[in-house]
């Protein structure tokens, strides 16, 4: 999902819905690590939308993205 924000082929608004929905279902359903995951990619990807917005860094050296 980051990948394809960083493309430019979504807009990283729906993609942060996107990763909230996901890691709300995730951890209603019990599944820690893979809410975890989802967390941090959103705060990534936040921190991501947030610098170019500003013209800050693009982009934010997350551990999953490598």
């Amino acid at each position: 999902m980051g990948r394809a924000v960083e493309l430019g082929g979504h807009d990283p608004r729906n993609a942060l819905i996107a990763c909230l929905l996901s890691f709300s279902i995730e951890n209603s359903q019990g599944h820690q690590s893979p809410a975890s995951s989802l967390a941090s990619s959103g705060v990534a990807l936040f921190h991501d939308w947030i610098g170019k917005a500003n013209g800050g860094p693009q982009h934010v050296h997350h551990p999953m993205n490598t």
